[in-house]
């Protein structure tokens, strides 16, 4: 099968930034060669982010097969590295990774040569925008996202969800996480990170580099305080049924290095099984301080 072809792409402004600024950070990112800026799934890895990314994965994958989706054909809207992408493609699922950053998809082409294993072709990179996906009405099985949705006001993520479910054929999936509501594992890790991390030039008095520490954990980009059930009046307006909002991951992330960044993950790695306890839990504590939302919806006929 063919894939569709890119769209020339507006240069308009998204309330999380302009597509300028998207552009950038991934270049960014392709000068630096970090790895922190090729996430990808790995139980084994040494850091925090290989193993949360493997444990969010695993519960897809379990969550496409429930559904009958098996070797499905999805799209992973707004991809960034892709790496959830990639570890779809080597359990058999068909996937497209889209992203309107050209600097993105760079990204997700070298992180896909570093971690293909058993796939025998890349993967399919599509540059395209979220608000105007190039695909045929209800051509897809399921459509994904990670870390994009909480970044749109209500308006431009009404338009988003109406694209995003005009592709899903009735019966596929809408799977998104999306970062949780007020006060959570994610801000109390960010609130400890900031803290270190202003504590150096605050003690030197550079005031400017305190400020700086502190917006490279608060006030990066735009994000909404949308409760859980504002997101499942959110998909059903949307004509997606059977709406699951789970939490996932009760650890806080903390910007560890060396030797205290691999203690930490190993400990999170020991408490696997408490872990997987308590992202299946369904009570008020672990839906207020999970790091995230998995959200997950069925396509209405």
């Amino acid at each position: 099968m063919t894939e569709p072809a890119a769209v020339d792409l507006p240069r308009a402004s998204r309330v999380a930034g302009s597509i300028d600024e998207f552009e950038r950070e991934w270049q960014r990112a392709l000068e630096l060669r970090e790895d922190r800026w090729f996430v990808f799934p790995d139980r084994s890895g040494h850091d925090q982010i290989s193993l949360a990314e493997w444990v969010k994965a695993e519960q897809i994958v379990s969550l496409l097969r429930h559904c009958g989706l098996d070797g499905a054909r999805l799209v992973e809207y707004g991809c960034g590295a892709a790496g959830i992408s990639i570890y779809l493609r080597e359990r058999g699922f068909r996937v497209i990774a889209a992203d309107i950053a050209v600097g993105a998809l760079e990204v997700a082409r070298i992180n896909d040569s570093r971690h293909r294993r058993r796939a025998s072709t890349d993967l399919p990179l599509l540059r395209a925008d979220t608000l105007d996906l190039p695909f045929a009405d209800r051509a897809l099985d399921g459509a994904m996202s990670f870390g994009l949705l909480e970044h749109f006001d209500d308006q431009s993520l009404d338009a988003l969800m109406r694209e995003v479910c005009r592709v899903i054929r009735p019966g596929g999936l809408f799977l998104a996480d999306i970062i949780p509501a007020r006060f959570n594992a994610r801000a109390v890790g960010n609130a400890i990170n900031a803290a270190a991390a202003m504590a150096r030039p605050a003690l030197r008095g550079d005031v400017n580099g305190a400020r700086s520490a502190c917006r490279a954990y608060f006030g990066h980009y735009f994000e909404t305080g949308r409760g859980p059930d504002e997101w499942a009046e959110i998909l059903g307006r949307h004509g997606l049924r059977d709406v699951r909002i789970r939490v996932c991951r009760p650890f806080p992330p903390l910007a560890l290095s060396g030797s205290a960044g691999r203690a930490y993950t190993d400990t999170q790695r020991a408490l696997l099984p408490f872990w997987r306890r308590f992202d299946s839990a369904d009570t008020a504590l672990t839906r207020r301080w999970g790091w995230m939302y998995l959200v997950s919806g069925i396509r209405s006929a």
